[in-house]
């Protein structure tokens, strides 16, 4: 959940530290290293309702100060989770998918379903590039649903003669509907 509600890389969220928490200021400071010389780069980020009551309670939780994904066994924080998404994903019932999918569909939601812009998206993605951001998102354009329309009709598909034809007055009744 809480690479859902930051859009963060799971080596952010799993290198998070309770310093970099801050409830006072609703702020999540992610570091990361996605830049021309490797050094690591603090990027602030907002922290929504949701993800603070998830935070709050690990804090609440915690059984240690540094780290926020804490590993008990070795006493460090985690390094990879490469079990953890297939998993879930199988608890769900759902194909396997990794953690970068998450970006990727939280990207894709904030600008369809939610109309975020896309420099908004970029900011929360934390790319340089906007074009970068549009890789991230996958979605259908009101253009494409329109263009969609324009064959509309155009082309029917008779059962017993599976090659795509014009339609015309005789055959228009006879497209398959699936």
């Amino acid at each position: 959940m809480t690479l859902i509600h930051t859009l963060a890389r799971v080596d952010e969220i799993l290198r998070l530290a309770w310093a970099d928490v801050n409830f006072e200021t609703q702020t999540v400071t992610l570091w990361t290293r996605k830049r021309k010389d490797g050094a690591y780069e603090p990027d602030p980020m907002p922290m929504n309702a949701d993800l603070k009551e998830i935070l709050y309670k690990r804090w609440k939780d915690r059984e240690q100060e540094q780290y926020v994904f804490f590993n008990k066994l070795t006493g460090d924080r985690y390094y990879h989770r490469p079990k953890l998404m297939a998993a879930l994903c199988k608890r769900a019932g759902i194909e396997p998918l990794g953690f970068h999918a998450l970006r990727h569909f939280m990207a894709s939601y904030l600008s369809d379903k939610e109309k975020a812009s896309t420099q908004a998206v970029s900011k929360l993605l934390r790319h340089k590039n906007l074009r970068t951001t549009e890789i991230y998102l996958h979605s259908i354009d009101e253009s494409q649903r329109i263009a969609m329309t324009g064959i509309e009709g155009k082309f029917t598909l008779n059962l017993s003669d599976p090659q795509p034809r014009p339609a015309t007055e005789e055959n228009e009744g006879e497209a398959d509907s699936r």
